[in-house]
């Protein structure tokens, strides 16, 4: 779900495992920002806190020109800390979830030990659960390179990525307090407001690198080509 604001001519979307939840709250409690409303029908069918640009206009909530009119933001993350986060965070959804049938990221992460391992599953992603893993480990590395790079392929053909250019700014994990505070002089806010620590990943070490193997950095960099190479072409 985006978060607007028709006084200060903002929107925000939110992009999972950036910080989205923290922004959020200080928007709205901060800046008097709204969560844009939903329709049931459109609600049921997307993971609607996480909007594109193309799933909020085809809610028919907010019309294409006065979408861009407006002050548009995002976030982003170094996708080797990212990737920590997405198979911790499943971990723990797994546990806390009280429903007999889990979601499959769920599943795959609860039943992995290792970074490695996760991102296996995770391009398998077109085979049902029980058959990823029972191949995933006798599958040849290269079959998960070639993988990787129909996901990268993949994601700068959806609408994840139109989303990404039509911003007019990007807050990165890495400096997201200056890059929030950027984005409040460009609203016409003169003043410092702190960001408070919110759904911060639990269960691992402070340092993504202590995850990551040549394989996981390989896959990634195939996956996240798009993310890379414009927030973090000189990461190795």
């Amino acid at each position: 779900m985006a978060v607007y604001s028709r006084t200060y001519k903002f929107v925000y979307f939110q992009n999972p495992r950036t910080g989205s939840t923290m922004l959020e709250t200080v928007l709205i409690k901060e800046l008097g920002g709204e969560l844009i409303p939903i329709p049931k029908n459109h609600a049921e069918k997307m993971r609607y806190k996480h909007l594109t640009y193309f799933e909020l206009l085809g809610t028919g909530v907010i019309s294409r020109r006065e979408l861009d009119s407006m002050f548009l933001f995002t976030s982003v993350r170094n996708p080797y800390d990212k990737a920590v986060s997405d198979w911790q965070g499943e971990k723990k959804f797994y546990q806390k979830s009280r429903t007999p049938e889990k979601r499959p990221e769920n599943v795959l992460a609860h039943r992995t030990t290792n970074l490695e391992d996760y991102l296996k599953l995770v391009l398998l992603l077109r085979l049902p659960l029980r058959l990823r893993f029972a191949i995933y480990r006798y599958l040849p590395v290269i079959a998960f390179n070639f993988l990787a790079a129909l996901y990268g392929f993949g994601r700068r053909m959806n609408r994840n990525s139109f989303t990404i250019d039509k911003m007019n700014l990007y807050i990165r994990n890495k400096n997201i307090e200056s890059d929030f505070q950027e984005f409040l002089s460009k609203i016409g806010v003169n003043r410092v407001v702190k960001l408070p620590i919110i759904n911060r990943t639990e269960n691992r070490t402070q340092d993504y690198e202590s995850y990551q193997t040549v394989n996981t950095r390989r896959w990634l960099r195939k996956m996240y080509s798009d993310i890379f190479d414009r927030f973090y072409p000189d990461l190795e």
